[in-house]
């Protein structure tokens, strides 16, 4: 049976989709483009529209992913990521 793989935007590595949790970009409707900022929220359904991206439910992965700007990169979306629903979600799984 063919596993799909995806790479990580933290550590860059790829992995099957099964092990890596998929985020996706949460804008509010306030309009407001410059300097706006977008919510980075867990996927765990696999169904939320829009893009996503892949990576490990790991602290390490995601603060690579921040410190090299990737949420951005790979949402294709503009703005300051917000990270608090992600990394509630990370540190809540491995506990």
């Amino acid at each position: 049976m063919h596993v799909p793989t995806r790479t990580c935007i933290g550590c860059r590595e790829r992995g099957a989709a099964t092990e890596l949790l998929r985020v996706v970009a949460f804008i509010d409707d306030s309009g407001e483009q410059v300097g706006a900022t977008f919510a980075v929220v867990p996927d765990l359904a696999r169904k939320l529209p829009g893009r996503g991206a892949w990576m490990h439910r790991d602290p390490a992965c995601m603060a690579a992913a921040a410190r090299r700007q990737a949420f951005a990169r790979a949402l294709r979306i503009a703005g300051k990521p917000q990270l608090d629903a992600l990394a509630e979600a990370i540190t809540g799984a491995g506990s």
